[in-house]
């Protein structure tokens, strides 16, 4: 496995310089709002908790947004294009699995997500007052890891009942947009009110936001058991389907 996942790595790596599209959108998007974010709603304090920024409040959904762009926006289409054009039939005769297969497409990604992450975080830090407390630090280091895998198992899933390209990229675009929307990831939730927190509970996307604000500015975790228990939820369920019905052959 340690051999055959660089290689998997290298070639997501070369497949992802050669699309503009993933430049635009996987680099010079979120940074590009993370500063509009900034500019925006940077100097600004929520209006309930005046120790706590609106960039401390809002910077969870910038990190969703990126999580989104690289777990959603090319990962089931490229699953779909290997499929369809026999190059995962190829990998298994050169006896690569299934799951090194995957785990090195997650892994390149992840760390093209950390990588964009950073950026982002030392402009939201050094120009916007985003406050680099212990609770963001542990934030941002442990949820990001368990909601990519989450979505990047919902990828996996619309890969597998994709049966043409076309097919694949417009679930894609669907499911990502409606995520970006409902989740609070472009939009920032307390603008709409309390009601709009139970349309967040609805997707993995949403809980993942709600539960690292809460994390990140030390509110509190009691009113977060529901986003927990939906987000292990999806999890389990999106496991069990995402790799039962992924076609390798």
């Amino acid at each position: 496995m340690k051999a055959k996942v660089p290689q998997i790595f290298q070639l997501s790596f070369y497949k992802f310089i050669k699309n503009p599209w993933s430049l635009i959108f996987g680099i010079v998007f979120p940074i590009v709002w993370t500063i509009i974010v900034g500019e925006l709603w940077g100097s600004s304090q929520v209006s309930d908790a005046k120790h706590i920024s609106v960039m401390d409040f809002l910077f969870p959904a910038v990190i969703m947004m990126m999580i989104l762009t690289f777990s959603l926006s090319s990962i089931p289409i490229v699953l779909t294009s290997d499929r369809i054009n026999k190059r995962v039939k190829q990998l298994s005769l050169a006896n690569v699995s299934k799951h090194q297969y995957l785990f090195g497409i997650a892994l390149f990604n992840y760390c093209f997500f950390l990588a964009i992450f950073l950026v982002c975080w030392i402009i939201a830090s050094s120009a916007f007052n985003l406050v680099d407390s212990y609770q963001m630090i542990l934030t941002v280091l442990f949820w990001p890891v368990i909601i990519f895998s989450i979505h990047f198992l919902i990828a996996i899933l619309i890969s597998n009942f994709s049966k043409t390209n076309t097919t694949a990229v417009f679930a894609t675009f669907v499911i990502l947009y409606f995520l970006l929307l409902v989740s609070g990831a472009t939009i920032p939730s307390y603008i709409f009110g309390d009601w709009f927190k139970y349309l967040q509970y609805l997707t993995p996307s949403g809980c993942g936001i709600l539960i690292m604000t809460a994390c990140a500015n030390g509110l509190k975790q009691t009113t977060m058991f529901p986003a927990y228990l939906i987000l292990a939820g999806y999890g389990g369920v999106l496991g069990y389907f995402a790799l039962k019905f992924f076609s390798w052959e």
